[in-house]
């Protein structure tokens, strides 16, 4: 909530980003169970949409989301 009140001050742009496991990683953390990664991203996506709606409401803006496959670094990074 803090990047969202900053925001909001400077008048800048708020982009909320999740970093999704890579599908490799949860295919072998996840082997004998096997994994749904269209569930997985669209749990994903309804998180990311809840933060959207808060954000909104408490800091009177609205934040850009986005999701991408990889590691929180790279993903940051890119």
């Amino acid at each position: 909530m803090r990047a969202a009140l900053m925001a909001k001050r400077t008048g800048a742009e708020l982009h909320v980003l999740h970093a999704l496991p890579e599908r490799r990683l949860l295919d072998r953390l996840f082997r004998s169970s096997g994994v749904d990664f269209a569930a997985v991203t669209a749990g994903a996506e309804r998180a990311l949409q809840a933060e959207l709606d808060t954000i909104r409401k408490h800091a009177g803006i609205v934040a850009q989301a986005m999701t991408f496959e990889g590691s929180a670094q790279q993903v940051i990074t890119t």
